[in-house]
């Protein structure tokens, strides 16, 4: 359906964009990506920042890698240091090729990430990296269950 990570981004931006940011002027979708590849910024009397890191498998890679090839960059840092504020406000947006097209997207927290799939079940000084049966143990979101998570975590 996507047939790299760009567009998959781009798609979960339109939704992002289309969906909520049009029908809440409190909610805006930035272009800059340097803590995450979404960045929503909600203003109002529940102000925030919210973090979407988006992740795709395609069918001719082995792995989903996280950070570099000696374990650097910044998602193996917020996976090891695990900041309050990014527990609570970044989530992990995931879509593979390899499996079944009806799987959708899957979104998780930090926490489920690194309790359940984590390849060595840690984040080590090499290349991490997410097991591929987050596809198969977790429910894939469709397109509109993804904006209602959304809105959900954003209480709009």
């Amino acid at each position: 359906m996507y047939a790299t990570e760009q567009e998959f981004e781009n798609h979960l931006r339109c939704l992002i964009s289309t969906y909520i940011c049009a029908n809440d002027q409190n909610v805006i979708l930035l272009d800059s990506k340097k803590i995450a590849d979404i960045v929503i910024s909600k203003n109002g009397d529940d102000p925030g920042l919210y973090f979407i890191e988006v992740k795709h498998l395609k069918s001719n890679m082995g792995r989903l890698g996280i950070g570099g090839i000696n374990g650097s960059g910044y998602q193996p840092e917020i996976l090891t240091k695990r900041p309050d504020y990014l527990e609570s406000n970044l989530r992990w947006a995931m879509y593979s090729e390899k499996h079944d097209e009806n799987n959708g997207i899957v979104f998780v927290t930090t926490e489920k990430l690194i309790n359940s799939y984590l390849q060595g079940g840690q984040v080590g000084e090499k290349y991490n990296g997410i097991k591929q049966d987050i596809f198969i143990h977790e429910t894939g979101l469709s397109d509109i269950e993804f904006i209602s998570s959304i809105k959900k975590w954003l209480n709009c």
